[in-house]
């Protein structure tokens, strides 16, 4: 019995041994095969597919307390050599009128940062970033965005301050989780005076900044903002106050300053859940009294009007913790009875 299983176990051995060196033989030839006739370079098309759909195989973007402890890389080359832990770019000043050719490598990027630097043209590529939540864009020179960026569904916060649109490029309203959006100090849109009817499909912006830009009026479709909780209009060209903002239900912070005009709708007191407001440098010389039924306001900025005194409906706002009256024509007189009336404000500006 011992014999004839020892005999078996031979007979398996010399099998196995067999096989493995048929495959070795196998494999030797196709790598001898794969050595000495290399396929062909794709076309620049097709590796511009190729990295595209690698780029969609990527990892889910990390949680913002994972993405705040992950370093921040201002030198490309040292990034590519750690391509696939690299989460943040943020690039020098004048670095690049075009994004780098090998950027889209880092297929992981969740930050990306260029501020001034010296961008005339964003193109396609920005659109195989998927995991991109930050991009900050602000004092470059860029007069479009490529229709690419409709492909960013994971971008939250997009900076745009102080390029040169001349209209705000309709794209942006095809960012479908945009929630912060700054596109102040791009003054070249005085030539449109207002926003593209697109800016309204961004159902989730909670912050809009548009100030700076001589805007003349607002889109109907403002008001289908109605998550829109900061809504920044200083220093345009409103002649009068906008009524599309009276829909914004969720609006808590409103900043009016310096645009021209010299009363507020009564129908301002609706905007119920406001708690800060900037009406400075409009040459008011009376605040309506509909503002003090905005009883949730903590910070009310009246400074740089022509205003002699304040209503007594300024107690209403007992929720008031800072109020600024500088630059007003409030004699001092007139100061020491209207701190007897605001004496529950903790700061106040004379």
């Amino acid at each position: 019995m011992k014999k004839l299983l020892l005999f078996s176990l031979l007979i398996f051995t010399s099998l196995s041994l067999a096989q493995a060196q048929k495959r070795k033989k196998e494999e030797d030839k196709k790598s001898n095969e794969t050595t000495t006739t290399p396929p062909p370079p794709p076309p620049a098309s097709v590796a511009t597919v190729v990295s595209a759909d690698t780029i969609k195989k990527q990892r889910k973007p990390l949680k913002k307390e994972e993405l705040d402890l992950q370093p921040a890389f201002s030198n490309l080359d040292k990034a590519l050599l750690k391509a696939d832990s690299v989460y943040i770019m943020d690039f020098p000043q004048s670095c690049c009128a075009t994004l780098p050719k090998n950027l889209v490598k880092l297929t992981h990027l969740q930050v990306l940062n260029l501020p001034s630097a010296e961008l005339v043209e964003l193109d396609s590529t920005i659109g195989a970033f998927q995991n991109l939540q930050i991009l900050n864009l602000n004092f470059n020179k860029l007069e479009n965005l490529p229709p690419a960026m409709a492909n960013l569904k994971n971008l939250e916060v997009l900076y745009l301050q102080k390029n040169k649109f001349k209209t705000i490029p309709k794209v942006i309203g095809e960012i479908p989780n945009l929630k912060i959006l700054d596109l102040s100090l791009n003054t070249a849109l005085m030539l449109a005076g207002t926003l593209p009817p697109e800016i309204g499909k961004l159902s989730k912006l909670e912050a809009l900044n548009l100030g700076g830009n001589m805007l003349t009026k607002l889109p109907k479709e403002m008001t289908n903002l109605l998550e829109l909780k900061s809504l920044q209009l200083n220093v345009n060209r409103l002649k009068e106050f906008p009524l599309e903002v009276l829909k914004l239900s969720n609006l808590e912070e409103l900043n009016l300053r310096k645009n021209g005009f010299k009363t507020l709708p009564k129908e301002i007191s609706s905007l119920k859940k406001l708690k800060k407001l900037d009406i400075s440098g409009n040459g008011f010389s009376q605040i309506p009294e509909s503002v003090f039924d905005c009883t949730g306001l903590e910070e009310l900025d009246l400074s740089e009007n022509n205003l002699t005194t304040l209503p007594a409906g300024i107690t209403k706002l007992r929720n008031l913790k800072e109020l600024n009256l500088k630059g007003n024509k409030i004699t001092p007189e007139e100061i020491n009875k209207i701190k007897n009336q605001i004496a529950f404000i903790a700061n106040v500006k004379f």
